[in-house]
């Protein structure tokens, strides 16, 4: 399994959130993605598999689900107040 770090990421359909880390689902031992949504923050968690999920954008393009954000978004995010 391919690990997940760490830091912002942008998802496919274009908001940041901030991954905190991955956590045990207590019962079913089902690992989850634990993030914060940097445009609404909400507090989110979602399985690894369907975090890593590679889909279809817009133009039926195969993308990540979410990809790490680049050093231009994270410089913008910074401007912007958002992290």
């Amino acid at each position: 399994m391919e690990e997940i770090k760490a830091g912002v990421y942008k998802h496919f359909k274009g908001r940041f959130s901030n991954v905190i880390g991955v956590a045990k689902h207590s019962d079913r031992e089902e690992m989850l993605v634990i993030y914060k949504g940097l445009n609404d923050g909400g507090l989110y968690a979602r399985p690894v598999e369907s975090f890593l999920d590679i889909v279809d954008d817009k133009q039926g393009n195969k993308v990540p689900r979410f990809a790490p954000a680049t050093e231009t978004e994270l410089e913008q995010l910074k401007k912007d107040g958002l992290i």
